[in-house]
């Protein structure tokens, strides 16, 4: 979103609010996430994104499951002692 824009300054506040706000709580889903940050849209969250996200980023695509797996098998090795000592 380019500076000169006039809705820049707005959406640019709503940035730094929205990660503050992402650092201090967890939301368990956008909708959750939309209503606590005021956000009325995807088209609006994607506004807010542009303001606050300066420089040439690439963001992959996940899917859900992938977390999933990837928390899973982070975990396998703190399960074993953990069911041992019950």
């Amino acid at each position: 979103m380019p500076k000169e824009d006039r809705s820049f300054a707005k959406y640019s506040r709503c940035y730094k609010n929205t990660m503050i706000e992402l650092e201090n709580n967890d939301y368990p889903d956008m909708e959750t996430f939309y209503e606590a940050n005021l956000v009325n849209s995807d088209e609006e969250y994607l506004n807010i994104l542009q303001a606050g996200i300066t420089r040439p980023r690439v963001f992959l695509k996940r899917e859900p499951t992938f977390f999933g797996e990837y928390v899973n098998k982070a975990n396998r090795g703190l399960v074993t002692p953990q069911k041992s000592n019950h």
